[in-house]
Parts: structure tokens; sequence; C-alpha cells
């Protein structure tokens, strides 16, 4: 065999001794295995308390010990429950590119599906955003940055972002300061203008609105409104309750006058008996009708003469109420 094809193998030898030394030296000890398996547990305890970031905490510690898809993937799930999508993505993008090994586990295996699923669903989730730049002259590039770190300029096209609250700002030699805050959330696409006015330009004035004073309202007329409201109601309080009483009290008396006539020493027929208890029934409406009009007219009276000795002489009378009561009818005359 010629020398350099002897060299050559000679060398691959070598290499692949190289090779199988490195990856024995990278294999994890038992001890690191068994460190990894606690902080998996660690993880999954937290992460079902809803302590996501001491979550991601322990699996990103078992992950750096192990690097395997299933460490991996638990990462992804954490980020992408705290909407940190990129990232998420990331790490399951890399665990989709990982080689996979003729005797890895399933777990391996099933990992790496799930993972290829998975970036395929978040990429329809992360928000897009493009930027706008508006009010600057031609050729005048600004330095844009957005949640405080710099933006490549020119920027065209679309940014990937987070879901979540952003702020852009930016700057540019002869301008104000610009800047936008603004919410994404998955799934959107959005345009941001950032709008840049000149140091020189003037501010355009503030329009103040006019004072409107609102109409005074006239506290007295509503006053004497109520108080012709009340009269009024009173008088027509009045008219019922005596009219009420009055009718009453007459047929109470009738029908208790007819009784006695039908009765003799102390023998009544048994019809007798009703229209006795229906008398004593008319008689105590009528009594609560005369109180309820009699105090109905004292209060119209107390009203007429409150109210005249306020209103303008020229508009006031001589306030009279009469009240007269007969057979049957009430009736209510007054001037005021």
């Amino acid at each position: 065999m010629p020398k350099p094809f002897a060299l050559l193998r000679v060398l691959s030898v070598f290499a692949i001794a190289l090779w199988c030394h490195a990856a024995l030296a990278a294999a994890p000890s038992p001890q690191e295995r068994e460190r990894a398996r606690a902080l998996m547990d660690q993880g999954d305890a937290r992460f079902e308390a809803g302590a996501y970031d001491a979550a991601l905490e322990a699996y990103r510690a078992a992950d750096a010990i192990m690097g395997v898809p299933t460490t991996a993937i638990e990462v992804a799930r954490v980020l992408e429950k705290l909407g940190r999508l990129l990232q998420a993505r990331e790490v399951l993008s890399r665990v989709v590119a990982s080689p996979a090994r003729a005797d890895e586990p399933k777990a391996f295996v099933a990992a790496r599906q799930r993972a290829a699923l998975r970036v395929a669903e978040i990429a329809q989730r992360i928000p897009r955003l493009s930027i706008r730049v508006v009010g600057m002259a031609a050729g005048t590039e600004p330095r844009l940055s957005l949640d405080g770190q710099a933006l490549p300029a020119p920027q065209t096209g679309t940014l990937e972002l987070d879901p979540g609250a952003h702020r852009l700002v930016g700057n540019a030699p002869g301008y104000r300061e610009a800047a936008s805050d603004f919410t994404l959330t998955e799934g959107e696409v959005r345009e941001v203008r950032l709008p840049f006015s000149e140091h020189g330009a003037a501010a355009k004035p503030a329009v103040v609105p006019a004072r409107v004073e609102p109409p005074r309202q006239d506290h007295r007329g509503a006053t004497a409104r109520g108080k012709r409201v009340l009269l009024w109601s009173s008088l027509g309080l009045a008219a019922v309750g005596l009219g009420v009483g009055t009718v009453t009290g007459l047929k109470s008396l009738s029908l208790t006058k007819d009784v006695e006539g039908r009765c003799a020493e102390q023998a009544c027929p048994p019809e007798a008996s009703d229209d006795l208890s229906s008398a004593r029934t008319l008689a105590n409406v009528s009594n609560v009708a005369f109180a309820v009009g009699v105090a109905a007219a004292a209060l119209s009276t107390w009203q007429l003469l409150s109210t005249s000795g306020k209103e303008p002489k020229a508009a006031r009378g001589r306030p009279r109420l009469d009240v007269a009561v007969g057979v049957g009818a009430v009736s209510l005359q007054g001037a005021f």
C-alpha cells in the first residue's frame, strides 16, 4: 500500500478516537443525571404552581446538563407560557434540528415531533410590526430603538415581536425625539407611525375652549311652582275628604234610622243586623274622611296665608276660602 494511503488511514483512526473520547467526555455522569432529574421535578412543581419564572430557571439548569430534546422542549413550554414566543420558537427549532441517533430513546423522537408541531403553531401567533417614519426630510435616516435596543438603519420590512407593551424611540439631528408606545396582541400585524418635528418648528397653539357658563336656574320660581302645586293638591284633598265624609255620614244616619224603625222592643229582623253593621262601617269612613278633609283644608289655608305675604302687592289680593257643606254635596270657593 502506498505511503500516502497509509498516512490517511492513520489520521482517520486518530480522528475517530478523538471523537469517541470527546463523546464519552461530554456524556453526563450518573451524579449529573440525578441532578438533572431533580431539577426537572422542581420545574414541574413550579410550573403547576404558576411560578413560571422559577420553573424556567430549573428547566434551563437541567437542559444545560443534559442537552437533550426532552429537557429543551420543557424550556420552550414555559417560555411560551411567559409570552416569550420568539425565544420559545428558537428553542423548539433547535430541538427539531438536533441530530437523531439510531439508539436514542423513544421519548427523544416524540419530543422532536412535538417541537416541529409547536414551531408551526407559534409562528402564527407571533405579532409583526412595520415602522413608518413621517415628518422627516428625504435622505435623513433616524436612529431607532425598540424597547431600549438599537435597530439597524435603515429599518425596512416587518419586525417580529413578542406580544405585550413596547416602546419605539427615534432620534435625528435637527429633530425632536419621537416616541410611540403601543401594545401588540398575538398574531397582530400593525404599522406604527413615528412622527418627527424639527427643533425650529413653531408649536401649534393650544386651542382652549371658551368657558360656557351654565344657565342660572330661578330657584324662586321653582319654589313658587312647588307651593302652588301643594296648595291645589291640599284643596282638592280637602274637597274630596269633606265630600266623602258628608255622603257616608248621611248614609249612615239613614240606615240607622231605618233599622230603629224596623226594631220594636229590642226585637229586630235578621236583615236589620246587616244594615246596622253597614251603618257603623259608613260612620267610621265618614269620620276618617272628615278628619282628612279638615287637615287638608287647614294646610291649604296656611299655604294661602304664607304665599300671599310674599307676592308683590300688585299681584296680591285678599285671600279667601269658603267651604260650603250641604246635603250630599260639598263646595269650595276661594279668591287668591
